[in-house]
């Protein structure tokens, strides 16, 4: 992996880049006299900051012009070098991350290319989820979870909102001390379905007995908020209400993950035609069904 200096003020945080700025004036002390030991990590073709937002914001602070950083040249490579920066950390340098933390943080790496020669069939996932230490199918929960939740303090949350951060707090709590009861992925796994029906257990422990498959949640689902059951055999039940959640959240982190598409290496590529006339036959159809819609609406 390359790794070479550049200009401050070239690099870009992205606003999915955690904000970790605890105990800093030390590091900015330590960068201002003896300079920044633990190179931060950039895109090569934008210079997003993919890692060090801490050191970044210390860097600013101590009026530094220029830095050393690491530019991957793919995906693979900048999960190893965010793994490497989680199980060796630097006291100074970092603070022990979260897992919601470590999450966000490989998910940037989704806008790297994938080695050359294996863009085919090539799971990004893969390896941000060994980049984040978790499991791909746990990772993928948490980081829809994540998305539902939204970020920062933000005035007023919807229901889903409140819902996703309940569930997100659960999730983590199950990953930080995994119950012995059930297999982790499960829990987590179901934790997601339940959010996409705008049921949130008050506890983990609560959620059991839908992992039993002793839980029919048709005669509560009024107090919990659901528009959606799941079944006694722990599947789900044929119900509308669900598909019309699970199709529209398809939906929008399908258009979410294009970041990890529309970069600069697509205008190069053999298959920007082919996107780019997908994209627009999915605006198209976007626009019909809208004008449905309002039409149910009004009629």
């Amino acid at each position: 992996m390359e790794q070479a200096k550049i200009r401050l003020s070239d690099i870009k945080a992205d606003a999915l880049t955690p904000v970790r700025f605890k105990n800093i004036d030390g590091l900015t002390t330590s960068i201002r006299t003896s300079g920044l030991r633990e190179p931060v990590m950039v895109a090569e073709k934008d210079h997003l900051l993919l890692s060090g937002a801490r050191r970044f914001e210390a860097c600013k602070r101590a009026h530094v012009h220029f830095v050393d950083a690491f530019f991957p040249s793919n995906v693979v490579e900048g999960s190893l070098e965010l793994r490497r920066h989680f199980d060796n950390p630097d006291p100074l340098y970092s603070l022990p991350m979260g897992v919601t933390e470590r999450v966000e943080a490989a998910f940037l790496l989704h806008r790297l290319p994938p080695p050359v020669g294996e863009e085919n069939g090539f799971r990004r996932d893969t390896h941000t989820a060994a980049a984040a230490g978790l499991p791909p199918k746990i990772y993928a929960a948490l980081r829809s979870t994540i998305r539902k939740a939204g970020r920062g303090e933000e005035p007023s949350l919807n229901a889903m909102q409140e819902k996703a951060r309940k569930t997100l707090s659960l999730m983590v709590e199950a990953v930080e001390n995994p119950p012995p009861q059930f297999p982790l992925a499960s829990l987590v796994g179901m934790l997601h379905q339940l959010l996409l029906q705008e049921i949130c257990p008050d506890t983990l422990e609560s959620c059991f007995p839908y992992l039993n498959g002793g839980t029919d949640t048709k005669d509560n689902r009024h107090q919990k908020g659901g528009s959606a059951r799941i079944s006694r055999s722990g599947s789900r039940a044929p119900k509308k209400e669900f598909d019309y959640i699970r199709t529209a959240d398809v939906v929008t982190g399908t258009l979410e993950g294009l970041s990890c598409v529309i970069t600069d290496e697509l205008t190069d590529s053999e298959h920007y035609e082919y996107v780019l006339k997908a994209l627009k036959e999915a605006r198209r159809m976007s626009h019909v069904y809208v004008k449905k819609m309002e039409k149910m609406r009004n009629e």
